[in-house]
């Protein structure tokens, strides 16, 4: 095995180990963040403009399974700008009354 030990004894995980642990870790914080994002848009539809969730329930079925991680952050993504772009551009023709 080409683990090295450590001053306890115990074997520490080789570089290309950690390098994947790293990228597996970034991969579900930006899956997370993109979530989180997303949860945060829909959650804004649906409680002040509510006329637009039947594109939710048109979107949601873009997201793809785990496969492909960089796809499925991609297409997190990609969702998440379609809906920020479908809120800013209903909100543009749709103003709310001025305070």
């Amino acid at each position: 095995m080409n683990n090295q030990m450590n001053v306890d004894g115990q074997e520490n995980p080789s570089p290309a180990s950690q390098t994947d642990n790293q990228t597996h870790v970034n991969y579900q914080e930006r899956k997370n963040e993109l979530h989180a994002k997303i949860m945060k848009v829909t959650m804004t539809i649906r409680e002040q403009h509510p006329e637009l969730t039947k594109y939710l329930d048109e979107m949601q079925d873009t997201i793809p399974d785990e496969r492909n991680p960089e796809v499925v952050l991609m297409d997190l993504k990609k969702y998440h700008d379609s809906l920020c772009d479908i809120l800013a551009k209903y909100e543009v023709e749709h103003p709310g009354p001025s305070a």
